[in-house]
Parts: structure tokens; sequence; C-alpha cells
């Protein structure tokens, strides 16, 4: 029984319409270990990029989806066979959940050493938590209109601390995405953020919600917003093209998963 969908993927029921049960159980097969490869690529490669902001928000987010997967998939189980657990039984699911959590944190340490290294290394001695003064007194200078759209470089070098890098060195980014943000557009950035992250959280907890099978996309959606908001608390991801185009692009999909909810065709 497949706990995180309902039968084989979307894309087995597009690729091989008129296929036997067998040969897309066998494509599902497939499917499933390269999706499972192509996480423990991405994960590899998260965690030698030695990016401690992006490992931690990556393993918070991944460690409540995967609790979700859990704990959702049983409940369905229940619904299925009509019978809920008794007894010891109903800790079953929590144990599973706990041991799926213990796993992942057993990956993110057996794979994450050079991360840990260098956040036991360097710690809070890093140049953005000494420039965040500075920068916190040109927000406050200019919190209601801002500096205009992509000044953060010129306005802040009047306020840069030497200290913090150098003076040859200047700051092209705040390593804040909210910050920058505020600095740049204003009091009416952290609105429109409300206003955004807002539509979302709705959008994902309709899906949670309405969606049966589809549950799955909505938690996706939430975990990668959850990811993306603590990341760029302390850091500019979000501000990348390249990684703007793929959270749009993500977060327009799992919307529209968690929205499309079927109709009853008319008698």
């Amino acid at each position: 029984m497949d706990w995180f969908g309902a039968g084989p993927p979307a894309i087995t029921r597009l690729v091989l319409p008129m296929s036997g049960h067998s040969s897309v159980g066998v494509f599902g097969v497939w499917a499933k270990s390269g999706h499972g490869a192509f996480f423990v690529a991405c994960l590899v490669a998260l965690l030698l990029t030695k990016s401690r902001a992006g490992t931690a928000s990556t393993f918070i987010a991944l460690l409540g989806l995967s609790a979700f997967l859990v704990l959702d998939g049983y409940a369905r189980i229940e619904r299925r066979t009509r019978r809920a657990a008794a007894g010891h039984g109903r800790f079953r699911p929590l144990a599973i959940a706990f041991g799926v959590g213990a796993l992942v944190v057993f990956g993110f340490t057996l794979l994450g050493g050079r991360v840990l290294l260098r956040a036991d290394t360097q710690g809070f001695e890093d140049g953005r938590f000494c420039a965040y003064p500075s920068m916190v007194k040109l927000l406050s200078d200019n919190w209601l209109l801002g500096t205009g759209l992509g000044s953060f470089r010129e306005a802040y070098a009047r306020y840069q601390d030497p200290s913090c890098g150098g003076a040859k060195i200047l700051w092209d980014r705040a390593h804040s995405f909210y910050l920058e943000g505020w600095i740049d557009l204003g009091v009416i950035f952290p609105l429109l953020l409300i206003v955004a992250v807002g539509a979302l959280l709705v959008t994902f907890q309709v899906g949670l919600k309405e969606r049966k099978s589809m549950r799955w996309s909505s938690a996706t959606g939430l975990a990668i917003l959850v990811l993306f908001l603590l990341h760029s608390t302390v850091d500019f991801s979000i501000q990348i093209p390249g990684v703007a185009g793929t959270f749009a692009a993500i977060m327009a999909g799992v919307a529209v998963l968690s929205l499309n909810r079927r109709r009853s065709s008319a008698p």
C-alpha cells in the first residue's frame, strides 16, 4: 500500500494509460527509485555547500514533512480499512514518525560533517552578524519609504562599519531578504510579504483539508515555504533569479494541486 499517494504517480497514468497493472507497478518502482536517487543527490549537493543556514532550514522542513507523511499515511490506511488502531497500536504511527525523524537526524549528522565543522569553528563569527547593526540603523532612517529598489549597495555605503570585512569591501547584499527588502521598498514590503505568505498558507490549508490522495503536495509546498522563510532570514538565496524562478514554479504547481478539487459531474 502506498502511503504517499493513491496508487502509481500521475506521470505513470499519463505515460502508460493502456498498460497492465504489472507494467505500471514496475514503472512506479523505477520512478520512485529515481526520485530517491535525485533526493540523495540534492541532499549531498546541499551539504557540500557547507551552508549552515541552508542545511538547518532544510533539516527542519524535511523533519516536519517526514513526520506528516507518516502520520497522514496511517490515518488514510485507517480510513480505508474503516478501523482504528487500538491499545498500543495507537502509538505505532508516532513511533514510526519518531523513527523517521531519527533517521533524518542521523543522515544529516552522517553526511553533514563539513557543515557541523564550519558551525563549530566559526559559530556566529560571521561578517553578516557584524554588519547587521549598521543595516538596522539604515533601516531605522528609511523604514517608511525606503531607499529605492536595488539601491542597497549605494545606500549602505554610508553606514558600513569598516571593521566588518574591511574598508575595501562594499556590501551589495544585506544577507537577509527581509532586511534588504524593507530597506529598499519601505514599509510596503512587509505588508506585501504578509499578504503573499498568508495567501500561500491559506492555499495549503485548503489543500490539506479538502484534498485526499494529493495532500502530500500541499504538505510539500508548506515545507518548502517554511524552508525559504527560515533561510531568507540570514541569506539572500531567494534573490538569485534561478532560485526565485524555481521557487515560484514549485509554489504555482502545489497551489494548483491544492485548489484543484474534483467537480461532480452534472446529472
